[in-house]
């Protein structure tokens, strides 16, 4: 436990952002581009775009004896940035990113003792300056997975964590001073995953992912709500008994307008269903049914709503305009795309090859 805090304390030590770049020119020509194929030894978990010149990707690297090794890339508006953090002896892997703006982002994930095998949470924080470690809640095997905020005071994390006897769904909350747990539903005899988190306001925020009955072994997706007051799950379309699903992301456009996405059938079939204000239900994706599964959602409007993931062994981006989904011409190389932002009339997608290297698409409409 002493080395663990140690290293803890050591994440308290702000790093600078100064390092070799990659030169790459986004080009706004109406059509996905590649702005990134295969230059960083990293598989790339999640996006966040403050603006034109202002970007950041987090993922992680498996080194010469497999274990994770975090990584973070920053977009200048011209170049890609490389950063490790310096985390000497530890398995860690950054999972999430979300920027307030330029000069607030939060990154988030986890580390692991390579041997003592002590895991906690991890969580850097950019002032424009520099970044920071930040203490978090101490949780048993914990998984941070998905970051949002309405502000520099109202930040969210899901995850999940290990309950003792059982996985249940972890949220925590940024207050502007520090990280707090916020009561959420793990009912007996269930464990649940939560892989995605998103908001339209500070009380309207929407938590994805998976419950696992123990006693039928079925799972199912779920959808977790917040009012500004409590968690609570809200029931969405059933998909069939036999049917193995789950969430992975989620988008909240207005109190009216949210799109959850995912997989079904152990990971065979696209998922997807959409608020409408009262009730989840299953999207029309007959046009575009296929093996894969879907990762991540973004819009800019109700009439523009984008989504990625994996069909088979390439990567896929689905446009939607609220009615019909059609997939959009993708440039070669990728194997995968697991998250995407949108700003403005761009949007921007990381994931990877299949080589295990960086994958990254932007579209500007």
């Amino acid at each position: 436990m002493d080395v663990l805090k140690r290293t803890i304390a050591a994440l308290l030590i702000p790093f600078a952002l100064a390092f070799p770049t990659v030169p790459v020119q986004a080009t706004c020509s109406g059509t996905w581009e590649v702005v990134d194929d295969g230059a960083f030894s990293v598989w790339l978990q999640d996006i966040a775009v403050a603006d034109p010149s202002h970007a950041w990707s987090v993922g992680y690297r498996l080194d010469a004896d497999q274990n994770e090794k975090q990584r973070l890339l920053a977009w200048n508006g011209s170049a890609w940035v490389n950063q490790t953090p310096p985390i000497p002896d530890y398995t860690s892997m950054l999972m999430t990113v979300w920027a307030v703006a330029a000069d607030d982002v939060w990154v988030a994930g986890r580390y692991q003792h390579e041997t003592t095998y002590e895991s906690a949470l991890l969580a850097f924080h950019w002032d424009g300056v520099t970044w920071s470690g930040v203490p978090m809640p101490a949780a048993e095997a914990p998984r941070g997975s998905a970051l949002w905020a309405s502000g520099p005071n109202d930040v969210w994390l899901a995850g999940t964590e290990y309950l003792g006897t059982r996985y249940g769904g972890m949220i925590l909350h940024y207050d502007g001073a520090a990280w707090n747990r916020v009561d959420v539903p793990n009912p007996a005899g269930q464990e649940r995953w939560l892989w995605g988190i998103h908001g339209s306001a500070a009380d309207d925020v929407w938590a994805v992912g998976s419950t696992h009955d123990l006693a039928t072994h079925s799972t199912r997706p779920v959808a977790l709500h917040w009012d500004g007051v409590d968690w609570s799950r809200v029931r969405s379309d059933r998909l069939g008994s036999t049917e193995s699903t789950s969430f992975k992301d989620v988008f909240a456009l207005d109190a009216d307008h949210a799109w959850a996405v995912g997989h079904k059938r152990n990971g065979s079939r696209f998922l997807m269903q959409e608020w409408n204000g009262t009730h989840w239900r299953n999207a029309p994706l007959a046009d575009v049914e296929g093996y894969g599964s879907l990762e991540g959602v973004s819009a800019a409007s109700s009439a523009e709503i984008y989504v990625v993931g994996q069909a088979a062994s390439d990567p896929i981006v689905l446009r939607g305009n609220g009615s019909s989904w059609s997939p959009e011409p993708l440039p070669t190389g990728g194997l995968s795309l697991d998250s995407i932002a949108t700003i403005g009339d761009s949007s921007w997608a990381v994931g990877r090859t299949d080589a295990h290297r960086s994958f990254a698409v932007t579209h500007c409409a």
